[in-house]
């Protein structure tokens, strides 16, 4: 970078309850990036084991922590506090039992001014138990099927401030419905860097079942899955509605709710709260 350009500051997020235990590990990697302009704003939901008392702890040592204690609806409600609170020119969202991958991962994206000159930035993950990496070059098309990684993922604060915050409406795949309108945006630079950003714990709240995906279980957005996207080919509409639509058929109960909800929802959700 030119040496008079400021280098950006990055705003880690980390919404937590009750997850003293793994929590220590997530302060220290961030604390031990090797790059200095950074904040890290934990957002407790008013935990009870102890999670309080060790934030303040680490808060106390490490300048860059902020925090604070207040319930909240759900882990997207407290990440839009935190995208409220922040201060940095560029949010990324850690789970509380997830850690930065190595001590340069910050140093080694923000101080290329080729990478920072987009708006959105993805890489990959590493999965703790299996060691498998996860992340690809995703297109509209691609995000159909799977989404990008949120703990792989850094994000201009402008883009929040033109789309608005993440829709607490959906349960567990709202960052997946605000990916599909960032790339759905024309001019909005959006660039994939094959770089493991994050060691991800298959333990966390949006952990795949066996049973059903995340989108299967997050009921609004498998709901509003067909109108976040502006054109379906034949084949797409096809796949959307056996994997959708058919079980409702064969199931009357489901059915009756899927028309309640389908004609007479009183007005059509926004992708944002905002």
């Amino acid at each position: 970078m030119d040496a008079l350009s400021p280098l950006p500051m990055v705003s880690i997020i980390t919404p937590v309850l009750n997850n003293r235990n793994d929590l220590e590990a997530c302060i220290r990697s961030v604390a031990e990036q090797t790059y200095r302009p950074k904040e890290h704003w934990i957002i407790d939901g008013g935990s009870n084991d102890g999670t309080l008392e060790l934030i303040q702890q680490y808060a106390s040592e490490w300048p860059h922590i902020h925090w604070i204690s207040q319930k909240d609806q759900g882990i997207y409600d407290a990440m839009n506090h935190g995208i409220e609170l922040a201060g940095g020119d560029w949010l990324h969202f850690l789970g509380s039992d997830d850690l930065l991958y190595n001590p340069t991962v910050l140093e080694d994206i923000f101080t290329d001014k080729n990478l920072i000159a987009c708006d959105i930035l993805y890489g990959n993950i590493i999965l703790r138990n299996s060691g498998k990496v996860l992340g690809e070059e995703l297109d509209l098309e691609k995000l159909k099927i799977q989404c990008t990684h949120h703990q792989a993922t850094f994000t201009r604060k402008e883009v929040f401030d033109t789309f608005g915050k993440y829709n607490t409406d959906y349960k567990i795949c709202a960052d997946w419905a605000y990916t599909i309108q960032c790339f759905r945006t024309p001019g909005l630079k959006i660039r994939y860097i094959d770089k493991i950003i994050a060691v991800y714990s298959d333990e966390g709240f949006s952990k795949s079942s066996f049973v059903l995906s995340p989108r299967a279980r997050d009921r609004m957005f498998k709901a509003d899955f067909d109108m976040l996207f502006e054109k379906f080919s034949c084949s797409d509409r096809f796949r959307f509605f056996c994997d959708n639509y058919l079980p409702k058929y064969l199931n009357p109960y489901r059915y009756a709710g899927f028309i309640r909800r389908r004609f007479f929802r009183k007005k059509t959700r926004t992708l944002s709260d905002a």
